[in-house]
């Protein structure tokens, strides 16, 4: 896997932001012979999926109900039928358990302990969400990975809405093992089955002493406050994230590394009252994408990083994600509508951009400015 640089990109027309775009070619180990039947099997349904929706359009796909069609929508319907355990899987989404076997589609079993056929097994090893999924954390890996080898110190890794937090358990374990490196990890999610999964994961790679979860909603505003300047009003990271992390003795301003990989692509960019069946269910108004990256961006060390994913809206196999699958309330975007975003935030720093080859993602680093 590498990454390749491009030259640095400026777009007058749309946002004042410079930032650099680096290309990132992953060899895939768990893609297989069944490539091209899986994918030309995955577009008819595709096919059918637009059909019985009509368009895929991303804001009308988050309006759905929150429950899979399994019964109306024949694209579903048939790829229930196809594949053994489907059904099972579907249970799982949107959830982070969902995401176990596209990370791993060599297990035996669902995350839920459940069997995972073969059949279904190949087609996360082929389709681009299960190879997009793979590569997203290879390229979280290798940014966390350089971030931390470059320091002679232990270094402080936080993860937001951390899920399962596969790639970040698996890169620490190739530090310890590789470099002699082991970061102090926390992680924080609403998912306690999720932060049960993370345990787990670290305990098998002996990491058990490097990790903290926490529980909790990092999207709720607390103490809003308004700068004596008059400035844009925003939730700061003095919120009940902050409190938390500080009575922990992790403040603000601490950790070499904060990501939040997996969750801005499920936030509008405004705050907004949030109901995500199977996830949240509030009326209550959350932070949307931009008081987050602000928030998140406040607990970074000055020097350190924000790493940040979002799918793309060019995702090659989006009707398929979106109409046949049915994964809810995913906003993808473009990598100009990400980048007004950051400048909306009013996030100073330097800004890469990293694309993986399969097209499903586009990852975000933002470095924090020294003092």
């Amino acid at each position: 896997m590498k990454a390749n640089s491009t030259e640095r990109v400026h777009y007058d027309h749309y946002v004042p932001r410079d930032y650099r775009v680096h290309e990132f070619t992953y060899d895939d180990p768990f893609v297989s012979d069944s490539f091209e039947e899986v994918n030309n099997a995955l577009e008819e349904l595709a096919d059918q999926g637009l059909a019985h929706y009509g368009h895929t359009q991303t804001d009308f796909a988050r309006k759905r109900l929150n429950a899979i069609d399994r019964v109306g929508n024949p694209a579903t319907r048939a790829l229930i039928d196809r594949l053994p355990t489907f059904n099972d899987w579907l249970d799982l989404v949107p959830t982070a358990a969902a995401l176990d076997s596209l990370y791993d589609p060599s297990k035996e079993t669902l995350a839920n302990g459940k069997p995972l056929h073969p059949l279904l097994g190949d087609w996360f090893r082929n389709i681009t969400d299960g190879r997009g999924i793979r590569s997203r954390a290879a390229v979280v890996g290798e940014l966390l990975t350089d971030e931390s080898v470059r320091h002679d110190r232990q270094v402080e890794w936080l993860s937001l809405a951390s899920g399962a937090a596969q790639p970040i358990i698996a890169t620490a374990r190739n530090l310890t093992s590789e470099h002699g490196v082991t970061p102090r990890m926390t992680l924080v999610d609403k998912d306690q089955e999720a932060l049960r999964l993370a345990e787990e994961y670290a305990a098998t790679a002996g990491l058990a002493g490097s990790l903290e979860t926490m529980n909790m909603n990092i999207l709720r505003l607390r103490g809003m406050t308004r700068s004596d300047t008059g400035r844009r009003m925003h939730d700061f990271a003095s919120n009940a994230l902050s409190r938390t992390l500080r009575q922990k003795h992790l403040p603000a301003g601490q950790f070499d590394v904060v990501d939040a990989v997996g969750l801005v692509e499920y936030l509008k960019a405004d705050d907004w009252p949030y109901t995500y069946g199977n996830v949240i269910k509030t009326k209550t108004k959350l932070a949307g994408a931009r008081t987050f990256l602000q928030n998140s961006y406040e607990l970074v060390r000055p020097g350190g990083i924000l790493v940040i994913g979002n799918m793309l809206k060019s995702h090659p196999q989006l009707a398929f994600t979106l109409d046949v699958i049915q994964w809810p309330h995913i906003k993808p975007r473009s990598i100009e509508e990400m980048v007004q975003i950051f400048d909306d935030a009013q996030l100073d720093g330097e800004l890469d951009v990293y694309c993986p080859d399969d097209g499903a993602y586009a990852i975000y680093q933002l470095r924090k400015p020294e003092e």
